[in-house]
């Protein structure tokens, strides 16, 4: 399978045709997802984690379904998150979750193809995640161990946690449409389980998919800052359009550092 995008031609690598597959639907949800207001106040980001909840958990027991070796290859359930948003709102003092009543269906993982497909949406949020967990601490005072976990996510082993998995999908993924029709069903799923219809009503572009806006780790040198006293993310990706001056006060610092190469924020391409 060949797709082309421009005058580049991309080779039926998976996770490049992955990307392409889902790269519109990851900017619609992008655009949809309005972390300003849900971390504008600790109400607000409690609703949030509560619906990122009512999504994992019914996600995570199609995982959990899978047989051992499956799961094994997969590294599960170390990549599980419920257990962090649960652990984040204990510690904010909230224990349910919230499931949105227009949940698009979850895709069916009944191989491994889709279980790589799937899990692929799922690890890739963790990349930008990095940047957010950033943003958490800076407007609502929250860490790992306060309120922030989900964000932090696997901390400074997120960029090797990827490299890993993506080995691992471009090795056993066999079937490559089925893998990117899974993809895609989950940014459907993610999108109407976090997409709020009273807070809906404007477009936003920039770093707010899925709980993350997601980097491409291939094109980054190093691993992204998760100390939110660092100066600057250490991850370097270019253009995107920001409206908020915090975003692009972060990544123009990200552009600053010259141990990185300029290259995008990943919109699933």
């Amino acid at each position: 399978m060949t797709l082309v995008q421009g005058s580049a031609t991309v080779l039926s690598d998976p996770l490049a045709v992955i990307r392409l597959r889902t790269r519109d639907l990851h900017a619609q949800l992008e655009s949809r997802v309005d972390l300003r207001h849900a971390f504008a106040s600790r109400e607000n980001y409690i609703r949030l984690l509560q619906s990122y909840l009512g999504i994992f958990r019914p996600l995570e027991s199609r995982f959990e379904a899978l047989s051992p070796s499956a799961q094994a290859l997969l590294a599960w359930p170390q990549r599980r998150k419920s257990h962090l948003i649960e652990r984040d709102l204990a510690a904010l003092g909230h224990y349910d979750s919230v499931a949105a009543s227009n949940l698009a269906p979850l895709p069916d993982l009944a191989n491994l193809d889709a279980a790589f497909g799937a899990l692929y949406v799922v690890e890739g949020s963790c990349l930008g995640s990095q940047f957010l967990y950033r943003e958490v601490h800076s407007a609502l005072g929250l860490d790992a161990s306060s309120g922030a976990a989900f964000f932090y996510g696997y901390g400074t082993s997120t960029g090797s946690m990827w490299t890993a998995f993506t080995a691992l999908l471009r090795q056993h993924v066999t079937d490559t449409d089925c893998a990117a029709d899974a993809a895609c069903s989950l940014f459907h799923f993610f999108e109407t389980g976090l997409v709020q219809p009273t807070h809906n009503t404007h477009r936003r572009e920039g770093p707010a998919a899925m709980s993350n806006s997601v980097v491409d780790i291939d094109s980054c040198a190093r691993e992204p800052s998760t100390s939110p006293a660092a100066s600057s993310p250490t991850a370097s990706c270019s253009s995107f359009t920001i409206p908020t001056s915090k975003w692009s006060r972060l990544v123009k610092t990200a552009r600053r550092s010259s141990a990185y190469p300029r290259n995008t924020f990943w919109k699933t391409a």
